[in-house]
């Protein structure tokens, strides 16, 4: 496909100057391309096209990724050191006469070539704003004037910023025509015979922009000498393919190779791998254990030595299920060992902790239903208060009664009518705490 270029010569609205607050980035809007109007290249662009190409570049527009530069790429390829601008919006317009226009809004940065861009703007001097695309044309009329039509495979690529005309329609031919690239830079508002509106500059066409055709035919070391950067751009895109197919053989013969090698070793691999596997520790560690659980089966005879098999699955089943209940058996034989064992150790413990202690038959009946050793130690303080605290409520009451054997003042008489209630109280007290009742003794 051709390099399709077009070039406007628009007066620039400016939306916004540049300034501290907005990072030194100006915003102006201006006029971009018309569609079915055949332009000063003799070229024509179908509205269908535009349509297509302008709703394709909203989506670069929303990822903020639609630049522009100052002064066309020669290679045709965009870079960050030429970036220029931005793309902030870009629509269509009818006019009231049916024209077909395309407006966008630019955001200018404030790269180095955008500072040149804004200065050459501020200083009121006039800038070319050009559409940059690649496709393909056809001869055909329009309005029964004929023209070049641009064919669909059109790909709007940016705007760029440009000075002056460039070359019109010039082919550049390297060698046997393996490189063909065809510039057409014009102005689509030079024409007063289109009747061009607006604020778009009207000149005179000269030969070549009313769609002349000059070729050069060049040879190698004349394009080295007059065109050496594109020359290089060919050279490094040339070198760079070979590099991508060299590297795919190399690729693929390597892979290949590595197959082949591998399927030869196979076995060697596999046996090597196997070997590393039951040289593990986690290895031997499993082994030991699928040994030891062979050996119990064996000992059931679910496992017999030997590659012969006798007797039926179901045989075989009904033995597991015994060897099953046997086990669970066993397992609540532990169980039941080790709570009668851990019981035996709370008793003794009890019987320790109590020796020597007042009342310590009673604080051991009280500390029997301990579970563990820790419960018996913190439940015993807890319970020698509450004895000792039912023991000195259960002491002389005051009133009529008296003590009979004042050797055991446990053992008391009470008389008098008000004295029952506290005696029954002490009563209750006591069959609580698990002591004896009070007992009277009769005077001989």
């Amino acid at each position: 496909m051709n390099p399709l270029i077009e070039v406007t010569y628009p007066d620039f609205q400016v939306v916004e100057e540049a300034t501290k607050d907005n990072g030194g980035r100006m915003r102006v809007k201006c006029l971009m391309q018309v569609a079915d109007e055949i332009n000063g290249n003799g070229r024509f662009y179908p509205e269908a096209i535009l349509d297509r190409e302008v709703l394709r570049m909203q989506e670069e527009i929303k990822r903020q990724s639609a630049y522009g530069e100052a002064d066309h790429p020669g290679d045709g390829k965009s870079r960050i050191s030429n970036t220029a601008s931005r793309l902030l919006n870009l629509e269509k317009a009818v006019t009231d006469k049916g024209r077909k226009e395309y407006w966008g809004e630019v955001m200018i940065l404030n790269t180095s070539k955008g500072k040149d861009v804004q200065e050459i703007l501020n200083s009121g001097g006039r800038l070319g704003h050009s559409s940059r695309g690649f496709g393909t044309t056809k001869a055909s009329t329009l309005d029964g004037k004929k023209g070049e039509c641009v064919q669909d495979d059109y790909r709007l690529k940016a705007f760029d910023f440009v000075i002056g005309q460039s070359v019109k329609d010039a082919d550049v031919r390297l060698g046997e025509g393996l490189y063909e690239q065809t510039l057409d830079v014009v102005s689509i508002f030079e024409s007063e015979e289109q009747g061009v509106e607006g604020d778009a500059a009207v000149r005179p066409k000269t030969e070549i922009e009313k769609g002349g055709h000059e070729t050069m035919e060049l040879t190698l070391e004349a394009l080295k000498k007059d065109h050496p950067k594109l020359v290089e751009a060919i050279k490094a895109e040339l070198e760079a393919q070979l590099k991508e197919s060299i590297q795919k053989e190399l690729d693929a013969s390597f892979d290949q190779r590595l197959a082949e090698e591998i399927e030869k070793r196979k076995d060697e691999i596999r046996d090597d791998v196997v070997e590393a596997i039951k040289s593990s520790e986690e290895f031997q560690s499993y082994k030991g254990v699928v040994d030891e659980i062979t050996a119990l089966l064996r000992k059931y005879d679910l496992v017999e030595s030997g590659s012969g098999e006798d007797g039926t699955d179901k045989e075989k089943d009904e033995q597991l299920a015994t060897l099953r209940q046997e086990l669970k058996t066993e397992k609540e034989e532990r169980v039941k060992l080790s709570e009668q064992l851990g019981g035996m150790k709370v008793k003794d413990h009890i019987a320790e902790v109590v020796k020597g202690k007042a009342h310590a038959s009673l604080l051991a009946e009280r500390l029997a239903d301990c579970k563990t050793e820790e419960e018996v130690n913190e439940r015993l303080e807890k319970e020698e208060d509450y004895i000792k605290r039912i023991t000195e409520a259960s002491g002389t009451p005051a009133g009529k009664g008296k003590v009979k054997d004042e050797d055991n003042p446990s053992q008391q008489v009470i008389e008098g009518e008000e004295d029952e209630e506290k005696k029954a109280q002490m009563e209750r007290d006591r069959r609580l705490a698990g002591l004896p009742p009070l007992e009277e003794k009769k005077e001989s």
